[in-house]
């Protein structure tokens, strides 16, 4: 068994140490690829089952989300740690086996439901046009004619991050941090915003 635990140690540290040290938001092109793939089977195939088994829906997802790469390597890693540590101390087999086992499925669990909260917490990428188009923002990072900055928008308590620019594009007003703007359009993702004085200006010509 000290081979198997060395062996799940090792393979799961090789992938673990890389998503590490490329941050939370940033993941392996391995990682996307395989979860890809794995999240269409499931919907076909796995997620049937577990209906199947279960009688519900979400059964299946939640079997879905705990069978993503991440996951697996989270399972491999702490499963093999922990066997190692046991194996250390004596304890014996069949203690070392379902420990490891045990630490090793929390461990993925724990992934996979901060990992999920994260997904969701972050800031919704399809959102419309239209839907930003005449909201209030505020300016975080100063922009100005020809110099883009990033913009404030939130919607429904959530905060949207837009790279934005003036709306006039020659001879515009020049926007410093905590300047209060307005979408007028987004133009190629990028959030053309106005002044209220402006706007004023425009309507009474």
């Amino acid at each position: 068994m000290f081979w198997i635990y060395l062996a799940a140690t090792l393979f799961g540290g090789a992938f673990l140490i890389p998503m590490l040290l490329g941050g939370l938001d940033v993941e392996m092109d391995a990682e996307l690829e395989f979860d890809a793939d794995v999240e269409v089977d499931l919907d076909a195939d796995t997620g049937d089952a577990a209906d199947g088994w279960f009688g519900d829906g979400a059964a299946g997802a939640i079997v879905g989300s705990l069978l993503s790469f991440r996951t697996a390597v989270f399972l491999s890693v702490f499963f093999g740690a922990s066997g190692l540590v046991f194996s250390a101390f004596d304890y014996s087999v069949v203690v070392t086996l379902l420990s490891a086992i045990f630490i090793g499925v929390m461990a993925a669990s724990m992934n996979s439901v901060i990992f999920g909260w994260l997904k969701h917490s972050q800031p919704n990428s399809q959102i419309s046009d239209q839907v930003l188009e005449g909201r209030p923002a505020r300016v975080v990072v100063p922009l100005g004619s020809g110099r883009k900055g990033q913009i404030r928008v939130d919607l429904n308590g959530q905060p949207q991050y837009l790279v934005a620019l003036p709306y006039q594009s020659e001879g515009g007003p020049e926007f410093d941090v905590g300047a209060s703007v307005v979408v007028v359009q987004i133009e190629n993702g990028t959030a053309l915003v106005a002044s209220l004085a402006e706007l004023d200006l425009g309507e009474e010509q």
